[in-house]
């Protein structure tokens, strides 16, 4: 199934893990909140008509749902994504109702890996430069 080249040897695969919320996300998430209801408070006591009224709402809805929208379009990356890395090339394979999608990059045009081992069956590979490079 996987577009492996005449002897390439597939070196890892794997699937990325699920994103673990940290503190800057729930941080980020506390002070949104803070301007979407402050932001609602001012619109309600500068005595705004209906219609400013609706609108704050409305602007404060659409924030809120693309908010929503993006955590549900990253589960569905997570979801139908796989890597491979193999001794020539880093292959990102998408699969997603349409159908399944390959696309890669040559080793040779990336940086050397660092591989992180978390210790738990779980690791990273890194293809980034350092802070030195």
């Amino acid at each position: 199934m996987y577009p492996l080249a005449e002897g390439e040897q597939l070196l890892w695969s794997g699937r990325p893990q699920r994103y673990v919320r940290r503190y800057r996300d729930y941080h980020h998430y506390v002070v949104v909140a803070i301007v979407i209801v402050g932001g609602l408070a001012v619109a309600a006591t500068s005595g705004l008509d209906y219609g400013g009224m609706v609108g704050c709402n409305a602007v404060a809805g659409v924030m809120i749902g693309f908010a929503v929208e993006r955590n549900r379009e990253r589960r569905g990356f997570i979801a139908g994504t796989t890597y491979l890395v193999t001794d020539r090339r880093l292959i990102f394979v998408s699969q997603w109702p349409p159908g399944v999608e390959f696309r890669w990059v040559q080793l040779a045009v990336l940086r050397p890996p660092r591989v992180r081992d978390h210790g738990d069956g779980t690791g990273t590979i890194d293809f980034h430069p350092t802070v030195s490079e």
